[in-house]
Parts: C-alpha cells; structure tokens; sequence
C-alpha cells in the first residue's frame, strides 16, 4: 500500500475534539471538516465560513501549527512540487517578515511578482531566505513607505463590499445597523465614497483594534495560503490571487472599522462572525487589470 504525507492543522485537531454545535448559514448544523486530497499529499482542512471554525483559527493558540502524517495515496492528480515548494515559502514569509500586516502583505507581493518571472528551473525555496534577510527587510520597509497607493482601487473594494448580501451572526440590532450603513454606502457616488472611506481609515480605534488582533488576522491570513494553496497551479493567476488576499484585509478591515463606528463590541464572537459572514461571500479575481498595483494599492 503507498502513503503519502498528510497535514493536519491544530484548527482541525481541535474541532475533531469538541462537539459541532454551530447552526449558522455557513454549515447549517454539518460537520464543516474537510479533506484536500492529491495523489502526492493530503490537507485537513474547515470551511472557514462556518462561524466555529472562523473563531477556532482565529482565536485558538497555536491554530495553525501543522501535524505531518502518512495517508493512502490514491489514484488522484499531483500536486505540483514547485507549487508546495512556493506554498510553504509564502507561509514562511508571513510569519517571517517583521512589521504589520500590511507591510507583510507588500513583501509577499514583491515575492509573488519575483517568483513568476523566474525560471521554472529556480528553486523559490532559496528566493525566499533573500526576503527574510533583516537588510532586504528593511529596504522593502522603505519602499512600501515611499509607495504612492491608486486609490480608485480601494473605491472599487469599499463598493464591492457595500454591495454584497451579507448575513452576520450578529445581535438582531446590530445586525439591521451594518446592513444600513452598507446598503448607505452602496448608494453614493464615488466622491463621496472616497470621503467616507478617508474617515473609516482615520480612526484611531482601527489601528489599536488592529494592532490587538494582528495576530488574529495573520491567522486568517495563513488559513488562506494553506487552504487554497496559494498561490495556486496557473503563474498567470498568481498576482489576482495575491489581489484577492490583499481584498480580503482590506475588505475586513473596513467591516471592523465600520462595527467599531457603530460601537459594536468587538469580542472573539462578534470578529468571528464578521470574518466568516465576509469569507462565505467573498468575490473572487475582482481585479482584472493590473491586479499586483489593485492589491498594492488596498494595503497603505
């Protein structure tokens, strides 16, 4: 009988071990455990839309620590191995590079778009010690400073958001509150768009409760890489991958930011249910034209 290696997250491991007795639109009360299987791997895995699993991976100590087993092989499709070398790179970047999110984020970006070009031949694992050094660290700091963001992007993102049907495993009121301001939101035009968006980014509440949660955020960021094996088979859809994970900070912060205006109390349930009511609706490839600048630009 042939093996294979098998991952298994603590997220996973932790929701094995307690009863599923979530009933939200993002499970509906089934087990939201699953398996990513290829001939050459296996992955366990949650729909993160489900709001037990969103608060497990966010909150959980240590929830994305990695437990490597055997499995059986089956007779399925590879996993392509510059792919699982370029995926465990691109988690190793996020943990390593010191600094926010955001400039997290931009480093990523620098490796994704640098990895594409490289021959198939090159090895990313080696690229990746080159971004970790604290020197190269330091001049992309400066560069992320002095970068000057599109900000029609961020318009385009606050839009798609204020557009989307989100259902929130909120309090009934405060749940009718973000819902207004959204479909509020969804109605005006750009300029003033921009003006409410300058003011959501301003508050001074957003950079302490992101600040406080960073490592919240970082986690859910990771379950993405991960998950979806970022940043996938094809080179030309890696940078609208990279866009589509700067969307999600983006579109996440906004929402925070927004409940925050609103005095919603923003405990460990109430993120949760925001993160997993945002990932069960999540557009994907919103960024059809020069998605590295769109992502870029959501993230100063």
């Amino acid at each position: 009988m042939n093996t294979t290696e098998s991952f298994t997250p603590d997220y996973v491991l932790h929701l094995q071990g307690v009863q599923h007795d979530c009933c939200c639109c993002g499970c509906h009360s089934a087990s939201p455990l699953l398996q990513l299987r290829w001939k050459n791997q296996v992955r366990h895995s949650a729909v993160f839309g489900c709001d037990q699993v969103a608060r497990t991976i966010l909150f959980q100590r240590h929830s994305l620590s990695m437990h490597i087993g055997e499995a059986v092989a089956e007779n399925l499709p590879e996993l392509n191995k510059r792919l699982l070398i370029l995926n465990h790179s691109c988690l190793r970047l996020l943990e390593g590079v010191r600094g926010d999110l955001s400039l997290k984020l931009y480093t990523l970006g620098l490796f994704i778009m640098k990895a594409a070009k490289e021959s198939p031949t090159e090895k990313p694992g080696s690229l990746v010690e080159v971004y970790l050094r604290q020197g190269i660290q330091r001049r992309i700091a400066r560069a992320f400073e002095a970068f000057s963001s599109d900000e029609e992007y961020k318009i385009m993102a606050l839009r798609t958001l204020s557009q989307l049907p989100l259902e929130v495993s909120l309090d009934p009121l405060s749940r009718m509150v973000l819902q207004q301001t959204l479909q509020q939101m969804a109605a005006l035009p750009d300029e003033m768009l921009q003006i409410r968006l300058n003011g959501l980014e301003k508050r001074c509440e957003l950079a302490e409760f992101l600040q406080a949660q960073q490592t919240a955020f970082i986690n859910f960021l990771l379950y993405q890489l991960y998950h979806n094996v970022f940043p996938g088979h094809s080179r030309a859809d890696w940078t609208a991958a990279y866009a589509g994970l700067c969307q999600h900070f983006f579109c996440l912060k906004m929402l925070c930011a927004l409940s925050l205006q609103q005095q919603l109390v923003l405990d460990e349930e109430n993120i949760s249910a925001l993160f997993a009511a945002w990932h069960r609706v999540a557009p994907r490839h919103s960024f059809h034209d020069n998605p590295l600048l769109a992502g870029i630009s959501l993230l100063k």
